[in-house]
């Protein structure tokens, strides 16, 4: 009966989720090429680019518990569509800039819409999947985040290139335009398509529902019964958790960093035109993906996470430093340059498993929603301050030279953070102390930051 149930469940969820969760990248992604372009058009300078790619996160971050509470309010079934309706409108918007004011504005809207979207996919997909699943089921629709720059970047470049100019519309406004339609009808077709519940759902049989909704319910007394009271004041004293913390901000700030600089970057190189620039930059995410799941599974075979993070943002250090050295001393070597970039974004996108199933093992209850509050929190700032220091230090240097080092700098010191946590941790049950850790009965996959911080909140 579980295999069954649990591969209709996936062949009717995951899918929706993964295109929902490829649309939210590719706004992130279609802003960088869109730069290519908009910043000339509007005469944007690196800083106000990488602050108004930045400052996303101020909204993003303040609005996230409310439109999380929200969701679980009216449902995962009307919340999710809701909010891809709300964002797609937002990021329509963007193609209606001309000025920086607006620019920052759009980016504060934009981030507040799509604030509520992964803690929402993250809570619905608790609703139907084993806890043994999570980790594996949210990997699954987190390549979202690779293959969005794996299509984006070709389709990206296709747009500008062969829309510029159509009915008097500029190229990076029809970028906004092109994202915005599709999420707008998804957001209907998902209303009507997924299912609240299990015990509503339309493509399982009366037995199979009730034995889904039974193994559902056993698997949330289960953890009520293992979940301990903590707090803010339990999470503060876990000094592993710190040093995850200090591994999550300097992460964010390469990962963002990546993100919203590498067309310029690569334009900046090559001089080739948009849709050229478009397709070579689908090649970095393309070896991230790969290393994502290799390494995921890797961690997960071994149920080691501390050896197989240093590792990883030792190759991402590997990469940034090699792109620094190669654009100083080389100049515009292009092959060369792309190499680097694609070792960068394997090794940052592959700390991704590892990483997360080192606190959803050991974190729960209370403490969880507090640990994961302070994770995600450093987080937000590091999605601040990547974008933003690449275009300060661009505008000071007039090279991306040093910003390049500067990442590679903070992967090397992931690696040595990652290096002082205990061996065996992330192979661990739940507990209250980091003094005390078991290891046994550990949690499997590498799960997602905001799990237990839903599944908190759905248990009070």
């Amino acid at each position: 009966m579980r295999a069954t149930v649990d591969a209709k469940v996936q062949r009717r969820l995951l899918p929706i989720l993964f295109i929902a969760a490829l649309m939210c990248y590719l706004d992130r992604t279609n802003l960088s090429f869109a730069a290519l372009d908009m910043n000339t058009d509007l005469g944007f300078s690196e800083r106000t680019y990488g602050i108004g790619a930045g400052v996303f996160f101020t909204t993003y971050a303040a609005f996230g518990i409310p439109c999380s509470v929200f969701v679980k309010r009216i449902g995962a079934k009307l919340g999710l569509p809701f909010i891809l309706l709300a964002w797609g409108l937002a990021s329509g918007a963007m193609a209606l800039i001309t000025s920086v004011r607006d620019f920052y504005l759009l980016r504060l809207l934009v981030g507040a819409t799509e604030s509520g979207f992964f803690p929402a996919v993250i809570y619905y997909l608790t609703l139907w999947f084993a806890e043994e699943d999570m980790g594996l089921s949210y990997t699954i629709v987190m390549t979202s985040t690779a293959v969005s720059g794996i299509i984006g970047g070709p389709l990206a470049g296709i747009i500008m290139t062969y829309l510029n100019g159509f009915l008097g519309i500029r190229s990076w406004r029809w970028l906004f335009i092109a994202e915005a339609v599709p999420t707008i009808f998804l957001a209907f077709f998902m209303l009507f398509y997924l299912d609240g519940e299990p015990s509503k759902a339309r493509f399982l049989t009366r037995e199979e529902r009730e034995w889904l909704m039974n193994r559902q319910q056993t698997e949330l007394d289960n953890r009520n019964g293992n979940h301990a009271v903590g707090g803010l004041a339990q999470a503060l004293r876990l000094t592993w958790l710190w040093l995850i913390i200090g591994i999550w901000l300097l992460y964010s700030c390469g990962y963002y960093g990546i993100i919203f600089w590498l067309p310029l970057l690569l334009k900046s190189v090559s001089h080739m035109s948009n849709v050229i620039v478009g397709f070579i930059s689908a090649l970095p995410y393309l070896c991230a993906g790969a290393a994502m799941i290799l390494v995921a599974r890797s961690s997960d075979r071994s149920r080691e996470r501390r050896l197989h993070l240093a590792v990883s943002a030792s190759v991402a250090a590997m990469g940034f430093f090699g792109a620094s050295v190669i654009h100083t001393l080389l100049g515009e070597q292009l092959l060369l340059l792309l190499f680097c970039l694609s070792v960068a974004a394997s090794g940052v996108w592959a700390m991704f498993g590892p990483y997360w199933a080192i606190p959803t093992s050991i974190l729960s209850g209370e403490t969880a929603a507090a640990g994961f509050a302070l994770i995600n929190s450093t987080g937000v700032i590091g999605g601040y301050l990547g974008p933003f220091l690449v275009g300060e230090l661009t505008a000071r240097t007039g090279s991306y030279d040093a910003a390049l080092g500067l990442f590679g700098i903070f992967m090397i010191v992931c690696a040595g953070l990652s290096l002082c946590l205990r061996p065996n941790i992330g192979d661990q049950t739940p507990c209250q102390s980091n003094d005390q850790l078991p290891i046994e009965n550990h949690r499997k996959y590498s799960s997602p930051p905001m799990q237990d911080v839903e599944e908190g909140e759905r248990m009070k």
